[in-house]
């Protein structure tokens, strides 16, 4: 009996490791995942290059709601500032480099990276091997998107959502204007107000006799 009683000790106990590494295994940081780089067709790529997160190439998460992390700056119009079947690719120095499509006549657009955050300044060869490659389709925050995957290191996606984070709080302090004061401030309206009439009903004494007005209290004469 004793020995069935410290069979099953063991055996639970070995089933608790179990899960606890089960649970470890699924709640830490993965140490690389795919990087699904691509740039929206229905604005012909005017938001910009986008990227998307998976470990398994089939669920993507979107890093950065609608944010682009390179816009095409060619033309001298916005509406011409197109960013065409992006491909990003690693060089083996560790560079990224995309090149897109600039329109049907004027050859490719290219830019230069280290963190896929800050870029260098663009560049617009007229043929470059560079744009050759596997696109793939994949579906995104409910969309389908066409683009490439790279293996990166877990850092890298972190340090890309950071980014969109850091930008999301500097645009909401600059996009405040004056007609929020109302907003931001409406509890120090209040606050004055009270401190106003505590102020105007403070007693002022004068030979024990006063004399009210209004809300204010004045001397007796």
């Amino acid at each position: 009996m004793r020995k069935l009683f410290l069979f099953l000790v063991v055996l639970f106990l070995s089933f608790q490791q179990l899960t606890l590494a089960a649970i470890k295994e699924m709640t830490s940081t993965p140490d690389s995942v795919y990087l699904f780089s691509f740039a929206t067709s229905g604005d012909d790529g005017r938001s910009g290059l986008r990227f998307a997160w998976s470990t398994d190439k089939e669920n993507w998460f979107e890093i950065g709601r609608n944010y682009g992390y390179l816009r095409c700056d060619y033309s001298r119009w916005g509406s011409q500032k197109k960013m065409l079947d992006p491909y990003l690719k690693q060089s083996p120095d560790g560079e990224w480099i995309c090149t897109w499509k600039l329109n049907d006549r004027d050859g490719y657009g290219q830019a230069t990276s280290k963190d896929l955050i800050n870029w260098t300044s663009q560049k617009y060869p007229r043929t470059t091997p560079d744009f050759d490659g596997v696109r793939v389709k994949a579906i995104v925050a409910g969309e389908e998107q066409k683009g490439n995957i790279n293996r990166v290191a877990w850092t890298l996606v972190d340090g890309l959502d950071k980014n969109y984070g850091w930008n999301q709080y500097r645009n909401s302090l600059h996009g405040e204007r004056p007609i929020q004061d109302g907003e931001r401030f409406a509890g120090l309206k209040d606050s004055m107000q009270n401190l106003s009439k505590t102020a105007t009903s403070s007693t002022t004494l004068r030979t024990g006799k006063e004399i009210r007005t209004g809300t204010a209290l004045i001397p007796g004469h």
